[in-house]
């Protein structure tokens, strides 16, 4: 589903996000990195996560959790920082 508007994220405490990433990136498909700051990111950090993608891509085990939200992780109850896709799986 390609989310574009602020009222199609039904997890509340995520608009925030959309909202600043629309702001930024105007008609662009994306915003500028140096645009991007942290600190305005740092509300909807917690019910965010980031995966770096090894390359050349090959199964679930390239996709690895670099940053976890705090919020995420008390919901599963699980450190998820370093693990892959897969070991998340099995």
């Amino acid at each position: 589903m390609k989310v574009s508007k602020v009222d199609q994220v039904p997890h509340q405490p995520l608009r925030p996000i959309l909202r600043y990433w629309n702001g930024l990136r105007g008609a662009r498909p994306w915003p500028s990195r140096q645009d991007v700051t942290l600190e305005a990111l740092r509300s909807a950090a917690a019910n965010t996560m980031f995966c770096r993608i090894d390359q050349p891509y090959s199964n679930l085990d390239s996709l690895r959790l670099v940053n976890v939200g705090s919020s995420i992780e008390q919901a599963t109850g699980k450190d998820l920082t370093g693990l892959t896709v897969r070991s998340m799986t099995t």
